[in-house]
Formats: structure tokens, sequence, C-alpha cells
């Protein structure tokens, strides 16, 4: 069973995802931002990092690139409300969301084996 972490500095977000995530049977921990998230996977193994791209002091992005270097097993998703052209440092191949998006497609991307990469800024 895998294992993700939410992050969302949108507490609406993190809810309806866990509770989705967690009916598919997957356990799911969330945090509110990215410094909350870093200290979540300083003591826990996650296998994916599901994160919103636009918040508050620390982007989603840093926050992939950080998780990238720190844990590089970690799958990665980033998730956005906003055009992801306008995120010229993700490369094309990050597997990424446009919400408001279907659970269908988030599951998807979970069912894929995990394909750790880094994101060049």
């Amino acid at each position: 069973m895998k294992k993700i972490l939410v992050v969302d500095d949108k507490k609406n977000v993190r809810i309806s995802l866990g509770i989705g995530l967690r009916r598919e049977g997957y356990q799911v921990d969330e945090a509110s931002d990215a410094i909350e998230a870093i200290m979540k996977m300083e003591l826990t193994h996650y296998d994916v990092l599901l994160s919103d791209v636009k918040m508050p002091v620390i982007s989603g992005i840093e926050l992939a690139n950080t998780v990238a270097k720190l844990y590089p097993g970690v799958k990665t998703i980033l998730m956005s409300a906003y055009d992801f052209k306008e995120f010229e440092e993700l490369e094309s191949e990050v597997p990424k969301l446009s919400k408001p998006f279907e659970m269908i497609d988030l599951l998807n991307l979970l069912d894929n084996e995990p394909n750790p990469f880094e994101i060049v800024t």
C-alpha cells in the first residue's frame, strides 16, 4: 500500500484528496505547507508526494526539488489551478494535474510505477 503526503495550503483540498485516496486504500498524511511537509518526510517514509505548486513562502516546485535531492525514491506529482505553462522550470515529464481534476486521473498516475525524476530550475 502506497503512503502519500498531500501538500496544499487550502485545507478543503487536503481533506477532499485525503478522503478520496483513503477510500481507494492509500495511507494519507497531509501538510499545509512545504516546511511541514519536509518535517513529516524526516519522520516518515512516503512513496508519493502530491503537492500544489503555488503555496506561500516555499512553492511546490521548490519542495519537489528538495524532495528529489533528499528522498530520490519518492515519486512527486504536482497539481495547480494555474496553467502549467507559467512554470517554465518544470520538465515536460513531470507528472502534473490541473485543478480541478477527477480522482481517476490521479489514480492513473499513482498506479504507474514510481519514476523518480529531478526538476530542473
